[in-house]
């Protein structure tokens, strides 16, 4: 076990155990989201910082391949993802997050960015040393046929 402070006044405190079967995968004892979001996605925690955030989420694009669903969905002629309009926005804050956007977002979708939205929302970076402002991502959801591209941005509030 190796005790691994978190930098900054106040550090948090966290356990690293590493399992010997398997030597890349630690497990987190403690503060999983926070000290995830430190690690992965670079949140920076700072002495007395009041400032709030919220992530904007906005459908960029919508894809069809109809040649992959003619070849391989059950209903070949499912078209596009129906949820979704292009330029659609939503505003999330920790409430709407904890709450899986009360139904507003397709779950798929949901379980594909909302890491990324959690790492926004804590005041970390969503794609640091990628896409050109830290505070946004361009990403999508997994639907292979039929895939949504999102932007994704973190606001920050005082």
């Amino acid at each position: 076990m190796v005790d691994a402070p978190v930098s900054g006044a106040g550090a948090i405190k966290c356990v690293w155990v590493q399992i010997p079967s398997c030597p890349n995968y630690t497990v987190l004892s403690r503060h999983l989201f926070k000290l995830w979001s430190e690690f992965c996605c670079y949140t920076k925690i700072e002495n007395g910082d009041d400032m709030k955030h919220k992530c904007k989420i906005t459908v960029l694009k919508k894809e069809c391949y109809k040649d992959l669903q003619e070849k391989y969905l059950l209903n070949p002629k499912s078209g596009e993802c129906e949820y979704f309009y292009e330029g659609q926005e939503f505003i999330v804050d920790n409430e709407e997050f904890f709450r899986m956007m009360h139904g507003k977002f397709c779950s798929e979708a949901w379980d594909c960015i909302s890491r990324y939205v959690y790492a926004a929302l804590q005041g970390g970076s969503v794609m640091r040393g990628w896409s050109r402002d830290e505070k946004v991502m361009i990403t999508c959801c997994n639907d292979g046929t039929r895939p949504v591209v999102f932007k994704l941005e973190r606001l920050d509030e005082e």
